[in-house]
């Protein structure tokens, strides 16, 4: 969640700005939102596979290392590729999200503030943050729904492993229903993926009644 949402924020910031290419670049950063999980996915299994993927080629080539290194055979780096290949996939929609927040802030604020003499990171502090904290809320909350219920991207790179490494609850519950054949226990997990994202998506929206009534 954390880095989806840094990512997020990072690239709306940056397309903020006006500059040469900014609608190419945007337009590049989409790719990895619309293209299919199975694309993505596969493409991270290519580039961190030990035997013939591109970042062992590129660290071979500076060299930084000498053999094979199995980036999803080991459960320390398979955790951090699969976090770092669903953060990607989905921080281009926070981006978008937050963007719009970014639009919605009047350029008046930001005047005051200069004038005020504040630096940029006040004026990030305490003009943009404040200012964005709805969009933000709610761009952690379709995060969390996300990443809580992503299989695919997990599955296609892992299949929850090495060793259950990154067996998360939606791979728990396939593997359980249709490696295992334990539909109880599968069926308790999928109860739980339904569950957890509604209990928030409750408490948020009352949040949300909460403070547009004060």
């Amino acid at each position: 969640m954390a880095l989806t949402f840094l990512l997020g924020l990072g690239l709306a910031l940056l397309l903020r700005r006006a500059f040469r290419g900014r609608n190419v670049l945007r337009a590049l950063i989409l790719i990895a939102w619309v293209l299919p999980t199975v694309v993505s996915a596969n493409v991270w299994r290519w580039l961190l596979d030990g035997s013939y993927g591109l970042l062992n080629a590129v660290l071979r080539s500076l060299g930084l290392i000498e053999g094979d290194v199995f980036w999803l055979g080991q459960p320390v780096t398979a955790i951090a590729a699969v976090i770092l290949a669903t953060a990607w996939s989905f921080a281009p929609f926070a981006m978008i999200l937050l963007s719009a927040g970014l639009e919605a802030i009047s350029g008046t604020l930001y005047e005051a503030a200069r004038i005020d003499g504040a630096s940029p990171w006040q004026q990030f502090r305490y003009v943009t943050l404040p200012q964005l904290r709805p969009v933000a809320l709610a761009a952690l909350l379709l995060i969390f729904i996300y990443t809580f219920k992503t299989f695919d991207t997990i599955f296609l790179m892992t299949a929850g492993g090495p060793g259950g490494a990154t067996a998360t609850l939606p791979v728990y519950a396939y593997n359980e229903a249709f490696e295992f054949s334990r539909f109880d226990t599968a069926a308790v997990a999928t109860t739980v993926l339904m569950l957890v994202p509604l209990i928030l998506s409750i408490a948020y929206f009352r949040a949300l009644r909460k403070e547009n009534d004060s």
